[in-house]
């Protein structure tokens, strides 16, 4: 239908064959260009246009066509070009103008440039609308700046508009995905006394901000209350729910939840998936744990790089490990464990279980994929070290933490002690002790009093 028009309309811009297309008959083709996502295109009908100006000049309507599909292609030095032509032909911008380019800047990032035009509007006109101001509001807040949100709200109510349900409910999840509970709460409140509904969105992201903070009573409250409103939870609202009851120990509540979701004909994600697991992993239930992998793989849901290392890491910690570094090696072939984390679950596997020749090797692979170490890496090889009675190796990787630009930690000393300790090399760690009080770890040491280095304390208790 576009393409026989579009034809039709370049053999009609013939001027040896009269009648000429009007400007009218132009927009609705680039406007239906537009809505096909034919933006080049509809770049390429204007160009046509443009090289006969005395057959069909282009008017706003066309201006404001062609500037969206430059600004859906982010071109947006095109879209200003294009702008500031509209000058030139004594034609003035409109609001979708002005919207236009402010989705522009917005989607390229470009705060303060659409700010500007912002305030551009409202000095020079026309009016920014209410639509001007959801644009605005759903950037900042998906950029984690609710705040300029809230102001922006605040200046849509100075200047007589009336705040959308959509920009509420956009601040809110804004705030929730920032974790600022009691303004999430107060804008809550607020959007009730002014006859705002939340909506499945909004809901979803206070129960997950509920459960985030360990407030599971007011995010259960929340769901009858959303059900009661007419909205039923969807996979984001299940998913922080599971994760909630995941984050609190109670597994079968979580797999209770799980099942009801999936009755309900809801498909679990990635997240919901890998979240259950992780809780069955650390109730011990690894193989219930692989099972749920398996289900999630068959039902065409792709495991990432967490769900991979969640399992490696219950593998290991469940004594499995020769099964862990497989897996590992799945993950890796499936262009997943370039990152430290992963390294750092397979490496305190071998620690714990005395590898740690395996656990050295799993640093030298790491560091040729150059991957660098972190804390986490080191005080696991150093408490490896420790464990199986090698303290100068251990000794020797905590001098050479700065080389690596690491500054050793609470648990690095302690590990260290304890090895000294453990084999006899007592003034040894009692110097050691005597850096921990001057570099400000002593009261992570003393914290963890075994009543075992009972000299130690005392120098501690001594010099605090």
């Amino acid at each position: 239908m576009v393409d026989s028009a579009l034809s039709l309309l370049h053999r009609s811009m013939d001027p040896i064959r009269p009648p000429q297309p009007s400007v009218r008959s132009f927009n609705l083709v680039l406007s239906s260009l537009n809505k096909s996502k034919n933006f080049e295109s509809t770049i390429s009908l204007y160009n046509s246009m443009t090289l006969h100006r005395s057959i069909v000049p282009p008017d706003i309507v066309t201006f404001n066509t062609v500037i969206n599909a430059f600004c859906e292609l982010r071109r947006i030095d095109a879209a200003l070009q294009l702008f500031d032509e509209i000058r030139f032909r004594n034609l003035e911008p409109t609001r979708v103008t002005f919207n236009t380019l402010i989705k522009c800047y917005c989607k390229e990032g470009q705060a303060s440039e659409a700010l500007e035009t912002l305030q551009r509007m409202r000095r020079l006109g026309p009016a920014p609308d209410d639509w001007t101001y959801s644009i605005l509001i759903a950037f900042f807040c998906g950029s984690l700046q609710s705040e300029s949100g809230l102001r922006l709200l605040r200046e849509m109510s100075v200047e007589g508009l009336e705040p959308t349900e959509t920009a509420h409910n956009c601040i809110l999840a804004g705030l929730c995905k920032e974790g600022r509970v009691r303004s999430a709460e107060m804008l809550y409140l607020r959007m009730w006394k002014l006859g705002i509904r939340p909506n499945v969105v909004t809901y979803s992201a206070l129960i997950d901000l509920f459960c985030r903070g360990s407030r599971f009573g007011q995010a259960r409250r929340l769901l009858i209350e959303m059900r009661e409103n007419g909205f039923d939870p969807n996979v984001v609202t299940y998913t922080a729910l599971i994760h909630g009851l995941c984050n609190r120990g109670a597994l079968e509540e979580a797999l209770e939840l799980y099942r009801e979701m999936v009755n309900r004909g809801l498909c679990a994600n990635v997240v919901t998936y890998t979240g259950l697991m992780g809780c069955l992993c650390k109730e011990g239930k690894v193989e219930a744990a692989l099972e749920l992998f398996n289900a999630m793989t068959r039902n065409g849901v792709c495991p990432n790089e967490v769900t991979y290392t969640t399992l490696v890491d219950g593998l290991c910690k469940g004594g499995r490990l020769d099964d862990g570094v497989r897996l590992f090696r799945v993950m890796e072939e499936r262009g997943f464990g370039g990152n430290v984390v992963a390294y750092n679950v397979l490496i305190c596997g071998f620690c714990s279980s005395g590898g740690i020749g395996g656990a050295l090797n799993l640093l030298g692979e790491l560091m040729k994929k150059g991957v660098k170490p972190d804390m986490f890496t080191f005080n696991t090889l150093i408490g490896g070290f420790c464990k199986a009675g090698m303290i100068e190796s251990a000794m020797e990787m905590f001098h050479g933490l700065a080389w690596w630009g690491v500054r050793p930690c609470g648990i690095t000393y302690r590990s260290l002690v304890h090895g000294l300790y453990n084999a006899g090399e007592i003034e040894q760690a009692m110097d050691l002790v005597e850096e921990m009080i001057n570099k400000g770890q002593a009261s992570d040491f003393v914290v963890d009093r075994t009543g075992r280095i009972e000299d130690m304390d005392r120098l501690v208790v001594r010099n605090a």
